[in-house]
């Protein structure tokens, strides 16, 4: 398996674990289920995609692994920002994920990255982990 498609692999996985924490946890809550237990798991399972990553990063070549190292700055970097333009009331709770990802894009481009589809998979990847890690 190339450390490409491994990588692609870890951002679905932490993609998948943001959606069911953004979506399903929520209306389980109102449905009375203790959602507890799955919010525990899903924080292993993001602890694991992390380590998983960090894990196979020597090994990528050294422009894939630049990227991935610029995507997961900004959008640490991107998501902080819209935070506090959030509690700073400058926008609403339903647009800072936009935020963050147009800062993570923005910053992309001056480093020169070009956007593509896979590029566009691990941003909002890196955004979703970004953000559980508040």
């Amino acid at each position: 398996m190339s450390p490409i498609y491994t990588l692609f692999v870890v951002a679905g996985i932490v993609l998948v674990a943001a959606v069911v924490t953004g979506t399903v946890i929520p209306w389980a809550k109102r449905q009375g289920v203790d959602v507890q237990d799955a919010l525990t798991r899903t924080s292993d399972a993001l602890a694991v995609a992390n380590r998983t990553l960090e894990t196979m990063k020597p090994f990528l070549t050294g422009a894939a692994a630049d990227t991935l190292d610029q995507i997961v700055t900004a959008a640490n970097t991107g998501v902080g920002m819209a935070e506090q333009l959030y509690h700073a009331s400058q926008i609403a709770t339903e647009e800072r994920k936009a935020a963050a990802v147009d800062f993570v894009r923005d910053a992309l481009a001056l480093a020169g990255v070009e956007r593509s589809p896979a590029v566009e998979r691990l941003v909002d990847g890196a955004v979703e982990a970004a953000v559980l890690k508040l």
